[in-house]
């Protein structure tokens, strides 16, 4: 995960709830009723503008899911645009489902490797990610997709260790 996705994860989950809430408190303390009123309705709005993304992807994943599942013959792309649409909608324990029945089913292809790859970046964990975008490259040594993350997780790694 990159330094400008944390920031933005921790702004949106961390630092905007802490504010509000302690704008909450001082105005309950303080007695002000009528800002309170104002004041609830912004705080539940901000709450739903925070939570109503996530539940779209997960709609438009399953969606896609039922109409994948629906079909009795399946292409590799479109399987792998269903993995990729789990992966998008934050659904982790699917997509790693899907992108292991990827590799299981088509071992010599690439591309479940390297979804298996964003996956585990999505994780945090850099030593499996760099396991699969190598696995990557060893199966297609033109993927340019795997080669930019692999080193891009070598970068942040050594990032990492200069730090030490």
């Amino acid at each position: 995960m990159n330094l400008k996705k944390i920031n933005e994860l921790i702004h949106n989950f961390v630092v905007v709830p802490v504010v509000i809430f302690i704008v909450l408190i001082s105005i309950y303390i303080l007695g002000l009723g009528l800002i309170l009123k104002v004041f609830v309705p912004l705080f539940l709005i901000g709450l739903i503008i925070l939570i109503i993304p996530g539940l779209i992807r997960r709609k438009r994943f399953r969606k896609e899911y039922i109409l994948f599942q629906s079909k009795s013959n399946f292409n590799l792309n479109e399987y792998i645009n269903l993995a990729y649409s789990a992966l998008n909608a934050h659904d982790f324990k699917r997509a790693d489902f899907l992108f292991s029945d990827i590799i299981e089913k088509y071992p010599t292809k690439p591309a479940g490797y390297c979804g298996m790859g964003f996956l585990e970046l999505e994780k945090e964990d850099l030593e499996k990610a760099k396991f699969y975008f190598e696995k990557t490259i060893g199966l297609d040594a033109n993927y340019e997709l795997a080669k930019k993350q692999l080193d891009l997780i070598k970068q942040e790694r050594g990032m990492y260790n200069a730090t030490k």
